[in-house]
């Protein structure tokens, strides 16, 4: 593997590591219109995957930094929902609008983080997650 890092992925005689490019081949591969279908939703797809995987990590490299202590992570968790959280305020059901797309399943997972660390006091600060987590939740195939 050129880059070896967490998390990778194997299939066949393709090796690939980065969580960028793991879920982007995972999209192409299985569902490629997760991705968009034109170059304009291709565009604001990668948009929204690359503002939501920015986001999730920065809390998440602070739960390895010595000197955070759970306020603080549990803090930077919450404000970063709000870039792509605040895009579901006009009701919207997925981040691109009525189909779901990659960024809906950093989205979900950012989510998850937070209602842990929160003890679930995300939906009381970002009310529309609460539906949207359903709805990324109830997906056919998703489970």
């Amino acid at each position: 593997m050129d880059f070896p890092n967490l998390p990778y992925l194997v299939d066949g005689n393709f090796k690939v590591s980065e969580t960028f490019a793991v879920h982007v081949y995972i999209a192409q591969k299985f569902c490629p219109s997760i991705y968009g279908t034109t170059p304009q939703e291709q565009a604001r797809v990668t948009q929204l995957n690359r503002i939501g995987d920015e986001n999730f990590m920065n809390f998440i490299k602070m739960c390895f930094q010595d000197g955070n202590d759970k306020a603080g992570v549990t803090a930077k968790c919450m404000d970063g929902l709000a870039p792509l959280g605040n895009l579901l305020n006009d009701d919207r059901p997925f981040l691109r609008g009525q189909t779901p797309c990659i960024a809906d399943f950093i989205l979900f997972e950012h989510i998850n983080y937070a209602n842990h660390l929160s003890e679930n006091q995300t939906y009381a600060r970002y009310p529309k997650l609460e539906a949207f987590h359903t709805r990324v939740a109830n997906l056919p195939n998703f489970k």
